[in-house]
This record gives structure tokens, C-alpha cells and sequence, in this order.
């Protein structure tokens, strides 16, 4: 069966929330209906504004579920050391309480992926949310860079999972799940330094593309930032409603400019850090009020 098809089928059956704990992050998921991707691109300006983070409408905010969805190939070793230095940094703006829009309940959580075409390595980790930096900081720093095969990575096969993740009841909390849309704004931030697969592996996603990653992200109502080489297909992905790109400029000349690029962006420890409170300031802003 065609991934629009399966999408489709599951759209039929509606909002399974409100009905009860959803299929387990590792199962296939259920679909709403959502619009189709934009046409317009979404990357963020080089000095960002808080204006400028996507505003969520609904109930009651300053809720926030974040996912750091993490290349861990071999080569973003620093990128995961620099985020595990400055997390703290960024935790801390995101509910300062004299920040325009202090975020008052968060959790996170880290998933690495990998190249699913490749056993070298697991193509995923997955980590449960946690309200506790230091239990993330363990997170990130039990992640290890490596694996990976060429240079395309899973990611597309890495969001379907984040976003297909099933969610609690509202008012419940299950460390596996989402929180119910109605609890609480859904946030995934990608950093890597590679392209990724331009089509899906997972046996019950294969065969789908951006596109479709793109209508099931939006269905489900994630706001999305990706730190990336700026290739075009991350413009691609830039295209899903309630996204950010902050496109990374690398050596067109070099066959690892990419690699260095990135590495050379989280090595600055101020300039990384008030990155990461710019982004946290961004997500305070997408999360005063949730999205249904």
C-alpha cells in the first residue's frame, strides 16, 4: 500500500487522543487530515526575532513537549558535546520569568538516528522526556557519534517516528508519549551536518518523500526548527506549515564542508550558546498557546 493511501485510510478514523493512549512510538501511527505544505519557504533570518517564531493557537500555553531529534554519524561528535555544554543555557530561557513568554512546564527529550540502510550501528536511539537537566544532559551525553555509511542520512524515516509517536490521555503523562495536543505544544529541533535519504525505508512508511513526512508533521500539529547545511532539500522541508530553517553555509569546494561547517558553528561557545537561547526564546514564543 501507498504511504498517501495508509495516510489517507488513518485519516478516516479521526482524533484517537481523546479516546485513549494512542500505538507506541514504535508501532504505525494514526493520521489526521492536514493541509498540504506551503509553497513558500521558512528559513529564519541570519539575527532571528521572537516575532519571528511561529505562534500556536489555542487553550492554555506555556506548555511544552521538545524533542532534540539528533544526527549521530560519526562526524557530529561536537555538535553533541556542544549542545550537552550549553543545554543548561538553553533550559534556563526557556522558562526565565521575565522573558516575554516564559514557557512554565516543559519536558525533553534526545532521539539519535542514523542511515537505516546501514547495521553498523543502531539507526535509532530513543530516550525518554525528562523535566530535568541534568537527566538530559545524561541524555545527550550518552549518545556516541558513529556509523552512518554514505552521506545521506534517515532523517525523513527519524521524523515520521518523532511525529507518529502516540500520545497520552489529557491530563496523563506517560514518559514514552507525546502529551495530548490539548496539553501541551509539540516541538522537534533537528541538528545535522549531512543531505538525507530523499525516500523512506521504514516498512511502514516505505517508499514515502518529504511531502509526506511534511502533511504527517503538520497533522499532528509539530513545530519544527532544523539547524542544516544549506542544501535545497532542506528548503524542501522548510515548506511544512509551522517550521524553521537556520541553513548552515559551508564550501561548496570542499567534500566535507558540511561537516565542517557545522563543527566549526557549535565550536564557538558564546555564539552557540546565545543560538540556543535564541531558540529557546523562539519556542516560548510557539508555546503560549497549544495547538488542537
Amino acid at each position: 500500500m501507498k504511504l498517501s493511501d495508509l495516510l489517507n485510510r488513518h485519516a478516516e478514523k479521526g482524533d484517537q487522543e481523546r479516546a485513549g493512549k494512542e500505538q507506541a512510538c514504535d508501532t504505525a501511527p494514526s493520521f489526521e487530515p492536514g493541509p498540504v505544505a506551503s509553497s513558500a519557504s521558512h528559513r529564519a533570518p541570519a539575527e532571528p526575532r521572537l516575532s519571528d517564531a511561529p505562534v500556536a493557537q489555542g487553550g492554555s500555553g506555556g506548555v511544552a513537549d521538545i524533542v532534540f531529534l539528533l544526527d549521530v554519524t560519526g562526524s557530529m561528535q561536537p555538535c553533541i558535546d556542544a549542545l550537552k555544554n550549553n543545554i543548561a543555557a538553553f533550559l534556563g530561557t526557556l522558562s526565565e520569568r521575565d522573558g516575554p513568554a516564559p514557557v512554565r512546564d516543559w519536558r525533553a527529550r534526545v532521539v539519535g538516528y542514523r542511515d537505516y540502510n546501514y547495521d553498523d550501528a543502531p539507526p535509532l536511539e530513543v530516550f525518554p522526556f525528562v523535566r530535568s537537566t541534568s537527566l538530559l544532559q545524561k541524555q545527550l551525553a550518552a549518545l556516541e557519534a558513529r556509523g552512518g555509511g554514505d552521506e545521506e542520512e534517515s532523517l525523513l524515516d527519524a521524523l515520521y517516528k518523532v511525529a507518529s509517536c502516540a500520545a497520552s490521555r489529557s491530563g496523563e503523562e506517560d514518559a514514552q508519549l507525546w502529551r495530548s495536543r490539548a496539553d501541551a505544544v509539540r516541538i522537534v529541533v533537528v541538528f545535522t551536518d549531512a543531505p538525507y535519504r530523499q525516500v523512506m525505508s521504514l516498512p511502514e512508511a516505505r517508499g514515502g518523500t518529504v511531502q509526506d513526512v511534511a502533511n504527517l508533521l503538520m497533522s499532528e500539529r509539530i513545530v519544527l526548527s532544523v539547524f542544516a547545511p544549506d542544501m535545497p532539500c532542506y528548503d524542501m522541508l522548510a515548506q511544512t506549515d509551522k517550521s524553521e530553517y537556520h541553513p548552515v553555509p559551508y564550501d561548496l569546494g570542499d567534500d566535507y564542508g558540511p561537516q565542517k561547517a557545522l563543527a566549526l558553528f557549535t565550536s564557538r561557545p558564546e555564539a552557540f550558546r546565545q543560538t540556543l537561547m535564541q531558540l529557546a526564546r523562539s519556542i516560548s514564543k510557539s508555546a503560549e498557546t497549544p495547538v488542537l
